[in-house]
């Protein structure tokens, strides 16, 4: 059987880990081998599950194993991969000039993106725990959104800077020049393959996003944005997930306070569709602890495959 993927998506603080971790739990206590994955930079699963969690996979419970991305991390990998390549490719006297480039990239816009783009395609394509469903709590929307479109246009772009390598390489060798190249060329090519898998699989029907949100105004807007980008580049959101409800409460400051979220949820109902959406209530204690998700999961009993 093919993979399951699915993906938590949202603004920063609306409980995509705590969700996301559920939802894994949920999915390992029910003899599916599962792996959470996280890219937020907030590293919070590790407090969320009460084990510490890092850059290698570890078990968290019975089929349920656990990683995190560490951003920075895979900036400095991603970085020195490209080294590596510069490196074996160029004349000694070339690398240096090349090489104080290339580190300038680290703190440049997209660098970061790009690097998780590296680390998230290769864990998920190469599933080394052996998983049947991968759960990926991804860092805030527009990190999100910036990594998918970078993953949907890369295989075009990456076809494009390879036929340009090519062609300068076969120029340079019918000149009689030493024909550097080989090894970037290959490099990119590996690149493009494993980006055009990964682009493929985020489309796949195996492949779910579950937007999270919260009963506020700027949550709202930003859950529509990412739901509309979703759409547009055909990927599956299957069911939009409204986090912390208040309870029907009695009176004064809680009472406004739910007739403000009550007028919230009624504008999400129009904009989405109620069959779209699934309610999780606030919970009475912070969600922190195995047994506290278990409790959580059970509100996500209709979104499990």
């Amino acid at each position: 059987d093919a993979i399951r993927l699915f993906f938590f998506a949202g603004k920063g603080g609306v409980g995509k880990t705590t969700l996301s971790s559920s939802f894994a739990l949920r999915l390992a206590d029910r003899g599916i081998k599962t792996l959470l994955i996280s890219t937020d930079p907030a590293h919070s699963i590790s407090d969320i599950l009460g084990k510490q969690v890092g850059g290698s996979p570890v078990e968290v419970t019975k089929n349920l194993i656990a990683v995190e991305i560490d951003p920075q991390e895979a900036v400095d990998n991603y970085i020195k991969k490209t080294l590596r390549v510069v490196e074996r490719t160029f004349s000694p006297e070339s690398v240096q000039h090349i090489r104080d480039m290339v580190k300038g990239i680290k703190d440049a816009p997209g660098t970061l993106e790009t690097a998780l783009i590296d680390a998230l395609s290769e864990l998920i394509l190469s599933n080394p725990a052996g998983a049947e469903a991968i759960v990926v709590d991804t860092a805030p929307t527009g990190h999100t959104l910036y990594m998918i479109s970078t993953v949907r246009k890369a295989g075009k772009w990456l076809e494009d800077l390879i036929e340009k390598k090519e062609r300068a390489h076969k120029l340079r060798e019918m000149a009689g020049g030493e024909a550097e190249g080989t090894e970037i060329i290959e490099s990119l090519r590996n690149r493009r393959e494993r980006l055009v898998r990964f682009s493929d699989l985020l489309s796949s029907s195996q492949t779910s996003f579950f937007p999270v949100m919260i009963a506020q105004k700027l949550s709202i807007e930003e859950t529509r944005r990412l739901v509309e980008s979703l759409r547009a580049w055909n990927l599956k959101v299957s069911k939009i997930i409204v986090n912390r409800v208040l309870p029907e409460s009695g009176e004064g400051f809680m009472k406004k306070r739910k007739e403000q979220e009550q007028a919230y949820i009624n504008e999400i109902i129009e904009i989405f569709g109620r069959e779209r959406i699934l309610f999780v209530p606030l919970q009475e204690r912070d969600p922190v602890g195995i047994e506290n998700l278990r409790h959580i999961g059970r509100f996500l009993e209709e979104i499990l495959p």
